[in-house]
């Protein structure tokens, strides 16, 4: 019976959010403003299916997380959580608690973290997530293709554990 509201204005990650939420049977809605966030929750307030958890991308251009956290919190301040994805948790701890931000998901995201950020919301133990089957591609030649120099080296050391042969490039 959990839905959460995520507002994240990048396709990708919050795709990739939304398919590890729905495994833990979540309803999940993607927003890509604040403005959106705000009609969105004013209208699944009208109409009686209001959503339990808005989910805040940290640091997403052009925007003022704290800022609509706060415009949230205020609006709809017992009817919903505040939840923020963010690499660095630490170092936003601060700013999260004076925005009214209840919970933290530490990023990158992986089934164990979304289940365990479920559990800090819920207070609970949610449904175990289905298990994916494996699929081999050992031995299999990969192509990893990421600009930023630390994220192509954990990428290309994760890939390597798992047996694929691993050649990166820096751009397109």
């Amino acid at each position: 019976g959990l839905s959460i509201l995520a507002v994240n204005n990048t396709s990708t990650p919050a795709e990739n959010l939304e398919e590890l939420l729905k495994r833990f049977r979540v309803t999940v809605k993607t927003v890509s403003s604040g403005e959106e966030a705000l009609h969105e929750l004013k209208a699944a307030g009208e109409q009686g299916k209001p959503y339990s958890v808005v989910l805040l991308e940290w640091k997403w251009p052009y925007s003022d997380v704290t800022g609509l956290a706060r415009t949230v919190r205020y609006r709809f301040a017992e009817d919903v959580k505040l939840g923020v994805a963010a690499y660095d948790t630490q170092g936003i701890r601060s700013d999260v608690r004076k925005a009214g931000i209840d919970h933290l998901l530490q990023k990158p995201l992986f089934t164990s973290t979304v289940r365990e950020f479920l559990q800090s919301v819920t207070g609970g133990t949610p449904e175990k997530a289905p298990e994916t089957p494996e699929i081999s591609l050992v031995s299999q030649k990969v192509l990893l293709v990421e600009d930023n120099d630390i994220n192509r080296e954990i990428a290309k050391m994760l890939l390597e554990t798992r047996h694929l042969k691993v050649d990166t490039a820096t751009n397109g």
